[in-house]
C-alpha cells in the first residue's frame, strides 16, 4: 500500500474512534445491584439440586418401564446408587405409577412408598422422588410423560466456576413501550424437545437500541400478571452467547415495561442436554447484537 494512504488510513480510523460516544457510566447504586443480581445467578446454580445436576430426561412408553442400573432399563440410574432394578414407572390412561421393586428404599416426598402414581401431584405436592442422592421427578409435555434426574455430583456441577458475562452497560438498562394485544392471547412456542408449549401473551415489548425501534413478543402467567417473560435470540447467538437463545425477566409499570438486558440470562439447555426449554418464537429472533447478560458457557455433558 501506498506509504500516504496507509498513513490517511490510520488518521481517519483514530478519527473515527475519536468521534464515538463514550460509554455511559453506570450508576454506582445500579453496578452494585447487578453484582448481587450475578452473584445470586452463581449461587444458584452451585446449589445441590440446580440444573447443572440434571443428568437424565427419560420418555416413557405405554406399559412399564423399569429404573435401575442395568443397561437395559429404560430408565437407567447411576450404578453406584441404584441396584440394577429398582422398580417400574407404567404409563396407563395419562397416569404415571411408580412400583418399586422389593428390598429398595424410595422416598417420595421425604416419606418411604412402595407404590405412588402421578394423580397425587399438585401445586403444593411435587412428587419429588429421592432414591439414595438421585432426584426423580415425572414431568409431562403435551401428550408424553418422562422422568428428570438430578445427580448432585454430576461433573457439571461440580466442575462449576461460575458464569461468564459481557461487561455492563447502561443503554441496556431501559425503559421499553407495552404494546397490547387487542385481545390477551394464547400462543405456541417451539421447545428444543419438538413439543410445542402453551403460554399466555398480554403484548408486545418495544424498546430502541442503537436507534432503531424492536418488539418482543411478552409471556406471563396470565392478564393480570405484570411480570413477564421472554425468549430472544440476537446475532451473538453461537458465538459469544448460547446459540438457542436467552431468557429475559422483566416488569410492566402502566405503560412501561422495566428492560434489562444486562440480565439476560441462558436457559437451563445451555447447562445440560436433558432439560426440555422453550425457544425464541420467529418473531423474537432480533437482527441486531444484544451484547449484554450471560455469554455461552462451556460445559462438558
Amino acid at each position: 500500500m501506498n506509504p500516504t494512504r496507509c498513513v490517511a488510513l490510520v488518521i481517519a480510523v483514530v478519527w473515527l474512534a475519536s468521534c464515538a460516544p463514550a460509554p455511559v457510566p453506570l450508576d454506582p447504586a445500579y453496578e452494585a445491584e447487578l453484582a448481587e443480581h450475578r452473584e445470586e445467578r452463581n449461587d444458584g446454580l452451585r446449589k445441590e439440586y440446580s440444573w447443572l445436576t440434571l443428568v437424565g430426561l427419560f420418555w416413557l412408553e405405554p406399559g412399564e418401564n423399569r429404573f435401575g442400573s442395568a443397561e437395559e432399563a429404560p430408565v437407567r440410574l447411576s450404578a453406584d446408587v441404584a441396584p440394577p432394578t429398582a422398580g417400574s414407572f407404567i404409563l396407563e390412561d395419562d397416569v404415571v405409577r411408580m412400583v418399586v421393586a422389593d428390598g429398595v428404599e424410595v422416598l417420595v416426598d421425604g416419606a418411604p412408598v412402595e407404590e405412588w402414581d402421578t394423580s397425587r401431584i399438585d401445586k403444593d405436592n411435587p412428587g419429588t422422588i429421592r432414591l439414595g442422592r438421585l432426584r426423580l421427578r415425572v414431568l409431562g409435555r403435551g401428550d408424553r410423560f418422562a422422568v428428570r434426574v438430578r445427580d448432585p455430583e454430576s461433573p457439571v456441577r461440580t466442575d462449576f466456576t461460575g458464569l461468564n458475562f459481557f461487561d455492563a452497560r447502561a443503554e441496556y438498562d431501559m425503559t421499553a413501550a407495552f404494546r397490547p394485544h387487542e385481545a390477551p392471547q394464547t400462543i405456541e412456542i417451539p421447545t428444543i424437545v419438538g413439543i410445542p408449549a402453551k403460554f399466555h401473551s398480554p403484548g408486545l415489548v418495544e424498546f430502541t437500541l442503537n436507534g432503531k425501534t424492536h418488539a418482543l413478543e411478552a409471556l406471563s402467567d396470565g392478564p393480570e400478571d405484570n411480570e413477564f417473560f421472554m425468549i430472544f435470540k440476537d446475532k451473538t447467538n453461537g458465538k459469544e452467547t448460547y446459540g438457542a437463545g436467552r431468557y429475559l425477566a422483566a416488569t410492566r409499570e402502566g405503560d412501561n415495561v422495566k428492560l434489562d438486558f444486562n440480565k439476560a440470562y441462558n436457559p437451563p439447555c445451555a447447562f445440560t442436554p436433558h432439560a426440555t426449554c422453550p425457544l425464541a418464537p420467529p418473531q423474537n429472533r432480533l437482527a441486531v447484537r444484544i451484547e449484554a447478560g450471560e455469554k455461552m458457557l462451556d460445559v462438558a455433558h
